[in-house]
């Protein structure tokens, strides 16, 4: 079930295409995960988001476990929003996913280079967007360990060197 406030895992997706947030909230539910899906209109939403999310200053907006990020957005594309996460200590670790209509070699080099841990290819054929997703989540919401959320790692007392 696609919720706003599913208690399950939380997917941010950076999106401004409605007809494209459509298409992926049927998918969610086509996969039949429980997720918390959030969706944002473009790379400075993201960045808002990700900035206030997990903390006492929004509890509304949960650290996300997974972002899905399209190229193409207005004020800060894709590419520059995942650069300016990458540079932040707070939000380097967290797994980005590009989602984008694109199969063009340079967008996949660069979205790569600018520190995406996959690119996965928006394709036209809704069982197949189904399958790919479904093994995309599987992969890193069961099988992958994720990093600590950043308020988890600050938490934990500093250790020193073993010396047994």
């Amino acid at each position: 079930m696609v919720s706003e406030t599913v208690a399950g895992p939380t997917i941010l997706v950076a999106e401004n295409d409605e007809q494209h947030r459509f298409v992926l909230r049927r998918v969610f539910r086509a996969i039949a995960l429980e997720v918390d899906l959030r969706f944002v209109h473009d790379g400075q939403a993201l960045l808002d988001y990700l900035e206030a999310a997990g903390g006492p200053a929004d509890p509304d907006r949960p650290w996300p476990h997974l972002v899905l990020i399209d190229l193409h957005m207005p004020r800060l594309d894709g590419i520059g929003a995942l650069e300016a996460m990458r540079v932040r200590s707070r939000l380097r670790t967290v797994p980005t996913i590009v989602f984008s209509s694109s199969d063009q070699a340079h967008h996949v080099d660069q979205a790569y280079a600018s520190g995406a841990n996959a690119y996965l290819v928006k394709v036209g054929d809704f069982n197949q967007l189904v399958a790919h997703l479904r093994g995309m989540i599987g992969f890193w919401l069961k099988a992958a360990r994720l990093p600590r959320r950043p308020d988890e790692t600050q938490a934990e007392p500093a250790r020193g060197p073993d010396l047994a």
